[in-house]
């Protein structure tokens, strides 16, 4: 069955953890929301279609295209 994603929100859900880590003190589940809604908010969105067995093949490819 084929679904639609953002993928920026799965790559921002991926590397939300890794980035508190960084430049955070507290990370807490309420902490983690407010950073990936702020993130989220700057992003524009990127939808794609997929079935579940392509996401992360897609979150890598996304991940090497999209990041900075």
């Amino acid at each position: 069955e084929f679904k639609y994603i953002n993928i920026c929100e799965l790559l921002v859900q991926d590397l939300a953890d890794e980035y508190m880590e960084k430049f955070s003190d507290c990370r807490c589940s309420r902490c983690r929301a407010d950073v990936m809604a702020l993130a989220l908010t700057k992003l524009p969105p990127k939808y794609i279609v997929t079935d579940s067995d392509d996401i992360l093949i897609l979150i890598n490819y996304y991940k090497k295209k999209l990041m900075i």
